[in-house]
């Protein structure tokens, strides 16, 4: 295992999501783990509901959950249904915590009502400032996955001002023009390559869909990280 078996976890997400209260922990020779009882890696991810893992039938499920599985890794998971809109706050929040060795930003399907001019700004603050704040963690930027847009369905009461190639590419030439070298670009379509993957909204992975970018993702992090294949 990635980590010792007398670790415990609490873990939240998935379909079921009836609030949880926490009391405390109360029994003998319960203690927080050492250092040498997780894993070595620590892996953050940011991104809409996707990354939250809206659809998946548990936490465990998640895209992000997965490759942390294949990584070995310790996962934090900064998945935000409903929002993502690459807040300067968020990107200096991640920027701050020194509790992380590589990050995925998935950049973001959630502003698909944005003009490209100002999603390119606001992606652009994210992948400059996360990287730059510490040379030595590798930083993946993801453009967006596939979605009902790539089918040509519209969505009557929601304003699109761009196509998602165009969001795609607006993330691209951020990353291009990014000059810390601890960035590096994730093509979402190569993620997602089955489109049955994706639930009858055709936004949102379901299990299979998940477990399908959870391997291919790890694939890639593992050539930034220096992990055999």
């Amino acid at each position: 295992m990635a980590f010792s078996p007398q670790v415990f976890r609490l873990i939240f997400g998935g379909s079921e999501r009836d609030p949880v209260i926490f009391h405390g922990i109360e029994g003998e020779k319960v203690q927080p783990p050492a250092a040498e009882d997780l894993p070595a890696l620590r892996y953050l991810s940011y991104g809409t509901s996707i990354t939250h893992g809206f659809d998946a039938e548990g936490p465990h499920l998640s895209y992000v959950s997965q490759t942390a599985r294949r990584l070995g890794a310790d996962l934090i998971n900064l998945g935000v249904g409903g929002s993502a809109f690459c807040e300067p706050e968020f990107a200096d929040y991640i920027a701050d915590r020194d509790d992380w060795q590589i990050a995925t930003l998935a950049l973001s399907v959630n502003m698909r009502g944005f003009t490209i001019d100002e999603f390119y700004s606001r992606v652009s603050y994210m992948v400059n400032k996360v990287p730059g704040s510490n040379p030595g963690r590798a930083v993946a930027c993801i453009t967006l996955y596939p979605f009902f847009l790539d089918f040509g369905i519209i969505q009557k009461d929601k304003p699109f001002k761009a196509q998602s190639e165009e969001y795609r590419q607006a993330l691209r030439d951020a990353v291009a023009a990014c000059p810390h070298k601890n960035v590096h670009l994730i093509e979402g379509p190569e993620l997602l390559t089955d489109i049955s993957g994706l639930t009858a909204d055709l936004l949102h992975p379901g299990d299979n869909g998940m477990i399908e970018m959870g391997q291919n993702l790890a694939e890639r992090l593992r050539q930034l990280i220096g992990q055999p294949i």
